[in-house]
């Protein structure tokens, strides 16, 4: 879960982000995702980002939940201890992702396909 703003961020565990207006409660926004399991985003500017145990990441224009880019897994399974949760934290142009089996990357979060393996070009990228 993250407050920016006057808007709460948070997802559910079948893969769903909502975005609500913290005094009214209104849903501003809601997308199911594929991401199960997913962190609590991180925020960096107008994208939050989303990880996952097997070390997929997913970038959301955090006004309108619209995607910009993910990646494909980067870490074996999924998390298999309910305490382990995965984790991204985005500092500058930087992702850091946390995901199974002791697995840390990162990711330039302008050019996600740079490094490391799997796939993730922006979307719209050719």
């Amino acid at each position: 879960m993250e407050l920016r703003g006057d808007t709460l961020y948070f997802t559910g565990g079948n893969g769903r982000i909502t975005a609500v207006a913290l005094r009214t409660g209104a849903v501003r926004w809601a997308r199911t995702t594929t991401l199960d399991g997913a962190s609590g985003p991180a925020v960096s500017g107008d994208t939050l980002y989303f990880s996952t145990g097997t070390g997929r990441v997913l970038a959301l224009d955090r006004r309108t939940g619209e995607e910009l880019w993910h990646t494909g897994p980067r870490a074996g399974g999924a998390l298999a201890l309910p305490d382990r949760s995965p984790r991204v934290l985005a500092v500058g142009r930087a992702l850091y992702v946390s995901a199974a089996d002791n697995t840390l990357f990162a990711l330039d979060s302008l050019n996600p396909s740079r490094g490391g393996t799997g796939s993730g070009a922006p979307k719209g990228a050719g």
